[in-house]
């Protein structure tokens, strides 16, 4: 059990980390709170899309708004798949991503009202890890690797700048100078959070990555050689193993977890306003045929004011969003044989599959069953009910 539940915090972990969605604020130009939508990118190896959310209806569409578009690899008038994009950041209006195309990289802005494309910047030579993409503010926030030419051949340097486009001036601007193992998580107010080269602390800065200025949280648990909080957010940071909390490090105080939870781990940790959402421990399997796994879903407010469900179903997820007392999951896959694609267990694990759950109907919608074979994206799957008990 404690295997699994390993397993599936490694590929969050790792998501995580190539994810840009968790940095967008929801803004746009920073004048207006956009909160009925947030794009979340599909992490395939061979698509990517981006995501609509409708808070008001729940229903999800592609980032690309073209009625015609197959939106699929072979769709090079897609917006998304014209350079193929590896990574999305929201920034409300605009979504910012990194696209690549045989051997060039470019950072590109869609905006979503003029279904239009425009070049921010590109690339020289694209950092070689451990890159830095995220919005914050009206700041879209990246890295460029610094390079010196030896026998004619470009090579990386360890040291970056950080650079900052700005949605109201629409200029490029340098804001300091990092190394490349700087970790950046999010960006607010201005200031970039990070963790620091070799290094277990949060960190902000304005321009400077010397590590001096800290943010000051308590001990938390450990996991691996990791000591501490290893989860971040804007105004909050978590530890989700072991000893379990959910530090507001602005506020100085931790939002209590609940008692049920306490021997679990919090597994897809993500906030929405007021409210966090994960989904508690592994994945416990049933007798049923029908019902392979009970998932728990929490459901907390920064006052400690909690609701947990157990969703019954056939198949494995985590959580990528919530509002309200809806989920938008990720659901994971298996090969079997090396070949089929079964939904549910913790080997081999790929995301090809969107799952809304209104928690308190159990009825659950499926967007993106994607078939590598066609070139049309069939968004909308299906829509079920899963058994769903509301413990607390």
């Amino acid at each position: 059990m404690k295997k699994k539940a390993a397993a599936i915090l490694c590929i969050i972990l790792s998501l995580a980390a190539l994810s840009g969605c968790g940095a967008g604020s929801g803004n746009d130009t920073g004048d207006s709170q956009l909160i009925d939508r947030y794009y979340c990118p599909n992490l395939s190896v061979n698509f990517m899309q981006a995501w609509k959310l409708n808070v008001g209806d729940g229903s999800i569409l592609t980032g690309c708004p073209d009625p015609l578009c197959g939106h699929g690899v072979k769709d090079r008038e897609c917006p998304f798949q014209k350079y193929a994009a590896v990574n999305v950041a929201d920034a409300g209006r605009y979504l910012f991503y990194i696209g690549s195309r045989r051997d060039s990289n470019a950072i590109l802005c869609f905006d979503t009202e003029e279904n239009s494309t425009s070049v921010i910047y590109e690339y020289d030579k694209f950092p070689s890890s451990n890159w830095t993409f995220v919005y914050g503010d009206g700041r879209l926030y990246f890295d460029i690797p610094r390079l010196k030419t030896t026998g004619g051949a470009f090579v990386e340097m360890p040291e970056r700048t950080l650079m900052y486009y700005d949605l109201a001036t629409k200029k490029i601007e340098k804001f300091g100078e990092k190394d490349e193992h700087d970790r950046i998580l999010f960006a607010n107010n201005g200031k970039v959070y990070y963790v620091p080269k070799n290094e277990v602390k949060l960190c902000v800065s304005s321009g400077s990555f010397d590590g001096s200025d800290a943010v000051p949280l308590p001990e938390g648990g450990v996991y691996d050689s990791w000591k501490g909080y290893h989860v971040y957010g804007p105004g909050f940071a978590a530890s989700t193993i072991g000893n379990l909390d959910i530090y507001l490090y602005d506020e100085k105080r931790s939002v209590p977890v609940p008692a049920e939870a306490a021997d679990s781990y919090l597994v897809g940790l993500t906030a929405t306003g007021d409210t966090f959402y994960c989904s508690l421990g592994q994945n416990q399997t049933t007798d049923s045929e029908d019902e392979k796994y009970t998932v728990k879903v929490l459901v907390l407010n920064k006052n400690g004011e909690y609701n947990i469900y157990a969703v019954h179903s056939n198949f494995s997820f985590y959580p990528l969003k919530g509002f309200g007392n809806r989920v938008v999951c990720s659901v994971l896959y298996e090969y079997v044989d090396g070949e089929h694609l079964v939904p549910g267990t913790e080997e081999n694990n790929t995301d090809k599959s969107l799952l809304l759950i209104d928690l308190d109907t159990g009825k659950t919608y499926m967007y993106n069953e994607w078939v590598e074979s066609c070139n049309v994206c069939d968004l909308f799957i299906g829509e079920t009910t899963l058994k769903v008990e509301k413990l607390k």
